[in-house]
C-alpha cells in the first residue's frame, strides 16, 4: 500500500459513536456523537468524543465512563481501551452550554475568552458590547416569562446618568425595582393594567408635558412567548405585518415622551419557526426606530441569555441556537 493510501485509509474512523434515546414502542433516536481510530499496532484507540456529556439526577456516571467501564474487554477480542493507549479530545459544540446542565468534567473547564475593553473614562467600565453576567440580580420576579434581569437596566442608567424613568412595559417590575434601588423616579404601566403601549390614546392619558430622558422597553418577540390573552398584547398579534405595524406605533409612541437627547433603550430578539421562518426583529427595531426621527446611540449590547428556559429544553429539529438577545439605544436629536 502507498503512503498516500495508508494516510487516506487512517482518515476513516473503524467505529461510530452514537448517542441512542429509546422510545417505548418506537425505533429510538440515533445521534452521531463521535468516532474512534484503531491503533496501527491494533493495541487501543484513538477516541474524539464531539458532544457535551451531563448527568441528570437520574444517573451516577458519566455516559462515556459507563461506554469504558463495560467494555475494557474490547471489540471482537481487541482490547479498546488498554491503560495508556488511547488519547482522547473532548470538544463542546459551544463553550457557553459548559456552564450549564451540570455537565460531568471531561479534563479542564472550557470558556469563551472575551476580548479585553479598552480603557475610557466610562462609569460603568464592565459595560461593553458583550454583556455575559449570569447573575440577574434581585429585581422583579424571575418566574415571570420572559424576565431578563435587572443589572443591564442599572448599568445603562448609570452610564447614561439618567434621572427620569418610564417603562411602559414593565412587566414583573423589574424596571421599577432598579430604579426604587437607585433612588431614580420611574412611571411604570403595563397591558395588564389596561395600557396598551401602541396606542397613542394611552400615552396621551400620561399627564400633559411629562417627559423622560431614559425609556426602558422589552417588547414581546412577536409570539415566541404569550404573556397575556389579552387581544391588544404583541405577543397575541397573528401575522408579522401587523406586530410590526403595531410594533412601530409603540416606539413612535415613546419617542413623543423622550426629552430632547433622551434615550430609548430597547431590548429584542430574533425570531423563528416552521411557518415564517427566521425573522430578524433587531433589524426591524432599527428600521423602525430610525422612522420615528431617532438615532442609535451606541453601539448594539450582545446579552447573553443566561437562564433562558429554552435552554433546558431538547428540540428533535437540527438548528443554530441563538443565546442572545440585542440591546439598542436610540435617541431622540
Amino acid at each position: 500500500m502507498t503512503d498516500s493510501k495508508k494516510q487516506t485509509a487512517s482518515k476513516t474512523p473503524s467505529h461510530i459513536a452514537y448517542h441512542v434515546r429509546n422510545r417505548e414502542g418506537s425505533e429510538g433516536f440515533w445521534t452521531r456523537i463521535g468516532s474512534a481510530w484503531l491503533h496501527a499496532d491494533g493495541n487501543g484507540f484513538n477516541i474524539q468524543i464531539e458532544t457535551v456529556l451531563w448527568m441528570d439526577a437520574s444517573h451516577s456516571a458519566s455516559p462515556l465512563k459507563k461506554l469504558i467501564n463495560q467494555n475494557r474487554g474490547g471489540f471482537n477480542g481487541s482490547p479498546l481501551i488498554p491503560k495508556g493507549a488511547f488519547t482522547m479530545a473532548a470538544s463542546t459544540i459551544n463553550p457557553f452550554y459548559a456552564t450549564n446542565r451540570n455537565p460531568v468534567p471531561v479534563g479542564r473547564p472550557v470558556y469563551a475568552r472575551l476580548p479585553f475593553a479598552p480603557k475610557n473614562a466610562s462609569p460603568v467600565p464592565h459595560l461593553t458590547s458583550l454583556y455575559h453576567f449570569h447573575q440577574a440580580g434581585e429585581y422583579g420576579d424571575r418566574n415571570y416569562p420572559g424576565n431578563c434581569g435587572g443589572r443591564l437596566i442599572r448599568d445603562l442608567l448609570r452610564f447614561f446618568h439618567s434621572q427620569s424613568v418610564f417603562d411602559p412595559m414593565t412587566g414583573s417590575g423589574t424596571c421599577a425595582d432598579v430604579c426604587r434601588e437607585m433612588g431614580i423616579p420611574c412611571l411604570s404601566r403595563d397591558i395588564r393594567q389596561g395600557f396598551d403601549a401602541t396606542d397613542a390614546d394611552c400615552f396621551r392619558s400620561l399627564p400633559a408635558g411629562l417627559e423622560f430622558d431614559f425609556i426602558w422597553a422589552h417588547p414581546p418577540y412577536w409570539r415566541q412567548k404569550i404573556y397575556t390573552p389579552d387581544s391588544r398584547d404583541l405577543s397575541q398579534t397573528p401575522t408579522l405585518a401587523t406586530f410590526l405595524e403595531r410594533y412601530a406605533a409603540f416606539i413612535g409612541n415613546c419617542a413623543g415622551v423622550l426629552s430632547t437627547g433622551g434615550k430609548l433603550a430597547i431590548l429584542m430578539g430574533d425570531y423563528c419557526d416552521r411557518e415564517t421562518g427566521f425573522v430578524s426583529l433587531t433589524y426591524h427595531t432599527k428600521q423602525l426606530a430610525i422612522a420615528a426621527g431617532l438615532r442609535q446611540s451606541c453601539t448594539d449590547i450582545i446579552r447573553f441569555s443566561h437562564g433562558a428556559s429554552s435552554s433546558r429544553k431538547i428540540y428533535r429539529s437540527s438548528f443554530i441556537p441563538g443565546l442572545h438577545d440585542v440591546c439598542m439605544v436610540f435617541e431622540k436629536a
